[in-house]
């Protein structure tokens, strides 16, 4: 029968294997149930004499998570910039160097079509 640490851990480590592929794969949503989960099998795991090489395993999976997570969370503020200067006016300068707008950068509707 395994020891109380060690069932900790294995769930522990199979549930930031999900929020890994979760992460990886784009599913935002599932993060808030995954959190909530995680913090009680961390609980768990601090109530029990889990040894060291154990902990530095649970660790390391939870900077390696810690690490997507933020680069996911950089990767939405770009993409986020990016969609809000894409949709802002343009400013133009006039002949009489006065300043105005024109349109956005969004591209065009419609096809593109290619003549030779």
């Amino acid at each position: 029968m395994a020891r109380p640490d060690a069932r900790a851990e294995a769930r522990l480590g199979r549930l930031l294997a999900q929020e890994r592929t979760a992460l990886l794969c784009g599913q935002y949503d599932r993060l808030g149930s995954l959190c909530r989960e995680k913090s009680a099998l961390i609980e768990a795991l601090a109530k029990t004499r889990a040894g060291v090489a154990a902990l530095q395993r649970v660790r390391m999976s939870l900077e390696r998570n810690h690490r997507l997570l933020c680069a996911a969370r950089e990767g939405m503020g770009a993409a986020f910039t990016a969609r809000a200067q894409r949709e802002a006016p343009l400013r133009t300068y006039g002949p009489e160097g006065l300043s105005g707008t024109t349109g956005t950068m969004a591209p065009p509707g419609g096809r593109l079509v290619r003549r030779v």
